[in-house]
């Protein structure tokens, strides 16, 4: 389980150090959750008209299908942040930073599932830039 932690862990605070409330930083988040979901096994891909991500992980294809979704876009920093906001910091166990919670730890948490419970039945995740 610590090992999980510690992946999530990884994988939140670099996806905070990316930013993604512009639509010019959108290539970077995308390139880099698709290394991601490419890693966990799933055939993963942007779609260009819309911007978000399309990733299978077809385990049984005859199977239910299971949809997951988050989102890689957030607001953009204001100044009412203490720290910098793209600039994550772990303190007693948390991770803060613009997107920790909407929706960057939304997309980790798909990411945990996917690499903790392999799923025995077809996975198809839609990760939106766009709300």
């Amino acid at each position: 389980m610590k090992d999980l932690q510690a992946y999530c862990s990884k994988l939140l605070k670099d996806l905070i150090s990316i930013p993604s409330f512009d639509e010019e930083q959108f290539p970077k988040m995308q390139e880099f959750i698709l290394d991601k979901l490419r890693d966990l096994g799933c055939e993963a891909f942007v779609d260009t008209t819309s911007g978000s991500i399309i990733a299978r992980k077809s385990v049984n294809r005859n199977d239910k299908t299971i949809l997951l979704s988050a989102l890689y876009v957030t607001v953009g920093p204001t100044t009412a942040w203490t720290i910098d906001p793209l600039i994550p910091k772990e303190k007693n166990g948390r991770v803060y930073g613009l997107g920790a919670s909407d929706c960057k730890g939304g997309i980790v948490s798909i990411l945990a599932a996917l690499k903790r419970a392999k799923p025995s039945n077809y996975a198809v995740l839609v990760i939106n830039g766009y709300e």
